[in-house]
């Protein structure tokens, strides 16, 4: 265990004590007792037995996966290089996560699917690059936090002091990234919305690739030393998204032993609450809202097709005629979305097959208890 020194959203300066997350990712958007610290990312490719350097000198299992150290650089580098090699090259990074035992809105039988009790992401930390258009950038991981995770968590703290009202960061952006390996359109577009968010927050247009708090306005520089510079708590909204970097995807062998190109992912948060007591009474009635008498945190057809049928394009809404046709085939939308096909092709395939744009996908996943 390793002590960390965090922010509490409103006190500030408490101390705890946490373990490192196992990277269980949630396709749900929750609301509960969130966490953010940096820490160092290895990569294990074989099992190994390390001399408790991280374990109080109690020899530790290290299993075949990603790893996550709270230390200084000098120190995990030596570590790295004294049991994986000197080709191991640990990466710094922001570690978002939220226990599953806090979150709020969430079905006690969605609760199993996460059995490390945590749902997790990191994003790695580098600097926008100016020539961030360019394929030729030698900064392939600079959009999951400074495009994505950045303004979300800017965003729902500049809301949470009042300083505007509206998001002006849009999660549908980084979850409809419409293709694997190239988010260039998605990635315009984000460049565009942070440009939109630091000027409201009184940056100047030129500087909106900055994220040094001595260089920017003394709003935009709040937001971000107390939610990229601090470690932090606090009861939250948040939400698992793609990572659109040019550099954050990989590939997979799926069920049928196909070589498949995968995203990895980042947390976003969208929203942040000033007490637990407020956030008990949004996401109690949220999952009110969604039980249809099973418990569930996914509403039932007949609940969901009346508010989601007004929120569909006009094509889909003409295709379909009423709520009551549109209903027959929530049900189907649902078992596609959570199926196992790969992101992309969830949402290509609903669209498709439903008469569906993507925005309508997207209002879907929504009101289906799914990513936004």
């Amino acid at each position: 265990m390793s002590e960390q020194t965090t922010d509490n959203f409103m006190t500030f300066g408490e101390k705890y004590e946490d373990g490192i997350p196992s990277g269980d990712f949630g396709p749900l958007t929750n609301i509960g007792h969130a966490s953010t610290y940096r820490a160092y990312k290895v990569w294990v490719a074989e099992d190994y037995t390390d001399e408790g350097e991280f374990n109080n000198d109690t020899p530790q299992a290290r299993g075949r996966g990603f790893h996550y150290f709270v230390t200084d650089k000098e120190t995990v580098d030596a570590y790295a290089k004294k049991y994986l090699g000197d080709k191991t090259f640990p990466t710094r990074s922001l570690v978002t996560q939220m226990a599953v035992a806090s979150i709020i809105n969430m079905a006690n039988e969605n609760r199993t699917k996460f059995p490390s009790g945590l749902i997790a992401a990191d994003c790695r930390f580098s600097g926008i690059p100016k020539d961030w258009a360019s394929p030729e950038t030698k900064s392939k991981n600079f959009a999951g936090l400074g495009l994505v995770a950045e303004p979300s968590m800017v965003d729902a703290y500049a809301r949470a002091k009042g300083w505007y009202v509206k998001p002006l960061f849009d999660p549908t952006l980084a979850a409809s990234t419409t293709t694997v390996a190239d988010a260039g359109a998605i990635i315009a577009q984000l460049v565009e919305q942070r440009k939109t968010l630091w000027a409201a927050l009184g940056e100047k247009a030129d500087n909106w690739r900055t994220s040094d708090v001595k260089k920017t306005s003394a709003k935009l520089g709040e937001a971000i030393d107390k939610m990229l510079n601090h470690s932090w708590r606090a009861w939250a909204r948040m939400a698992t998204v793609l990572d659109p970097s040019p550099g954050a995807y990989y590939t997979s062998t799926d069920e049928n032993g196909d070589v498949v190109a995968k995203r990895q992912r980042c947390q976003i948060v969208l929203e942040l609450f000033p007490s637990e007591k407020v956030a008990q009474d949004v996401g109690l009635k949220e999952l009110a809202e969604y039980t249809s008498g099973g418990g569930d945190t996914n509403p039932s057809a007949s609940a969901t097709a009346p508010a989601l049928f007004d929120l569909l394009s006009d094509g889909a809404k003409a295709m379909y005629g009423d709520t009551d046709t549109f209903s027959t085939v929530v049900e189907d939308i649902r078992e596609l979305l959570s199926g196992r096909l790969p992101e992309v092709a969830k949402l290509n395939k609903a669209a498709s097959d439903y008469g569906l744009t993507v925005a309508d996908v997207a209002e879907a996943r929504k009101y289906l208890g799914m990513l936004p």
